[in-house]
Parts: structure tokens; sequence; C-alpha cells
């Protein structure tokens, strides 16, 4: 078997760093009161924390541990995130409570999810999922996608870092925040250097 140690160590770092940088804004940023954390100047959309907790969860499932308990861990890390996301989509035609103001604005704030947000969360869970055996398509999704995810997340990151009163307007991009874009472009890269095609025959839901 080729050697993908390289590729897949540097993976892992930009995967670490996104959990930590979720798990920064969930716990200090929101818990707290540290703002930067959250949304990186005052002008700017805060990542609430729903999309933080997908965010570190579906990067956590994206991990190349398949041993025995981790292999487990992974899928109750990604059943998880689609959990909540499944959550943020349908809060909006559900009663309000305190769980969904806390995931979906932060306590009440002006800020919210953006469908642009739960779009490229969505994106983000197709690679782990069909590496976990979850998603019975062929094994080349795991790279299509995040390849695609990548090439605009990184233009959004772009252009919300330099124009971010255009992007509030936009229906799709309200309420994204710059921390998103970025650290989706981390994970979508390193979901795109995970993949190796000599091993794709080896996924679950390889096409004959």
């Amino acid at each position: 078997m080729p050697h993908h140690s390289h590729a897949d160590g540097f993976a892992a770092g930009l995967i670490v760093l996104v959990v930590a940088v979720s798990l920064a804004s969930l716990m200090v940023g929101w818990g707290a009161g540290v703002e930067w954390l959250v949304r990186v100047s005052e002008r700017r959309s805060a990542m609430v924390p729903g999309p933080a907790l997908c965010l570190a969860l579906i990067a956590g499932s994206s991990l190349l541990f398949d041993r025995g308990p981790y292999r487990a861990a992974r899928k109750v890390a990604l059943a998880g995130a689609l959990v909540i996301l499944g959550f943020m989509i349908l809060a909006p035609h559900l009663a309000d409570g305190p769980l969904d103001t806390w995931l979906l604005s932060g306590s009440g704030t002006a800020d919210g999810v953006s469908r642009a947000a739960m779009i490229g969360l969505a994106l983000a869970a197709v690679a782990p999922a069909v590496r976990l055996g979850l998603f019975p398509v062929s094994g080349e999704w795991q790279f299509h996608i995040p390849l695609f995810g990548l090439m605009v997340a990184v233009v959004i990151s772009g252009l919300v870092a330099f124009d971010p009163l255009t992007f509030e307007t936009l229906g799709l991009f309200r309420h994204l925040s710059l921390i998103e874009a970025v650290l989706m472009s981390l994970l979508f890269g390193a979901q795109v250097l995970q993949h190796h095609p000599d091993e794709v025959a080896d996924l679950p839901g390889r096409s004959i």
C-alpha cells in the first residue's frame, strides 16, 4: 500500500485545528463572552453555537481512526452533527425554546444561522459518511464533494473577508460568519487530502 502519511498527517492537523477553533468559539467565545472568537470584529456576523458544534462533530468524524471504538465514536459524532443540523433546519417551523434560541442565535442575539452554512455542513458530512459506509454511493464522492466544497468555500471566504456588508443583503448568505467560511475551507481541504484513489475500491458503496 502506498505511503500516505504526509498528506494524512497534514489533513489530521487541519481537522484538529477546525475542532479546536470550533470548540473554543463555543465554550470560550459564547461561554465566557470572548467576542473575537465568535465574530472576529463588531461589524461581522457571528458563528453561533449550532454551526460551531456541527463543525466540531463533523471534523471529528473525519479523522481516519478506524479501529474498534474509534470508528464507533466517529459514527456517533457524525450522527450527532446530522441531528443538530436537522434541528437547525426545522427549528424555524417549531415552537421557540431555550435550546433552539441558544443553538440558532447564541442567547437571543441578532445573529443567526446562514442557509449557506447549513448547505456547507451537509456537504462536509458526505465524505465521512461515505468512509464510514453510511452513504451507499461511489467512494469517489468522498473526493468530488469536498473538492467542490473547498473551491466554493475559499471563494466565499475571500468575499466575506473583504465585503461582509454586501453578503448580509443576500438571503442565502445572511448571517454567514467569516469564521465558519474559513473553517469549512480547512475541513474541505483536509477531506481532499485524505482521498487516496488506490483505496477507493475498498470503500463501501463503490460502483462496479
